[in-house]
């Protein structure tokens, strides 16, 4: 037999060792279950701690991937702003060309065309003449 005294009131009583050992085992299992629960508190708390560290990371690589093309859609209206502009300029520079081809032809025509009526003026009034 073993003398147990009661924390509470401080009275001591006698068990038979087959009770002390189911108190003992009942005792140890509450512990044992109090340190699993707090043990799986601890690990869900880690485990959430965990996702929203790798949500927030997820989230960094996402903006820093919306900063690169951002910055790639930039470039590439740059690129594209250029081109138009030297294909306008390009478009401007050949109407320039053909205006002054079209200007040099008029005057080669109005030139032939004096020369002609000149021809022609002569002839006639060679042709009046005796």
């Amino acid at each position: 037999m073993k003398d147990i005294k009661c924390p509470s009131c401080g009275k001591t009583f006698r068990i038979d060792p087959s009770s002390f050992e189911e108190i003992l085992t009942q005792i140890k299992d509450e512990e044992f279950n109090k340190q699993l629960k707090e043990r799986l508190k601890l690990a869900e708390e880690d485990k959430r701690k965990g996702i929203e560290i790798a949500k927030q990371e997820l989230k960094i690589k996402a903006l820093e991937e919306i900063q690169r093309k951002e910055t790639r859609i930039k470039d590439l209206e740059s690129k594209l702003n250029f081109e138009e502009e030297k294909k306008v300029h390009a478009i401007n520079q050949l109407r320039n060309e053909s205006s002054n081809k079209i200007n040099i032809l008029n005057n080669q025509i109005m030139t032939l065309k004096e020369s002609i009526d000149k021809q022609s003026l002569i002839t006639e009034l060679s042709l009046k003449e005796p």
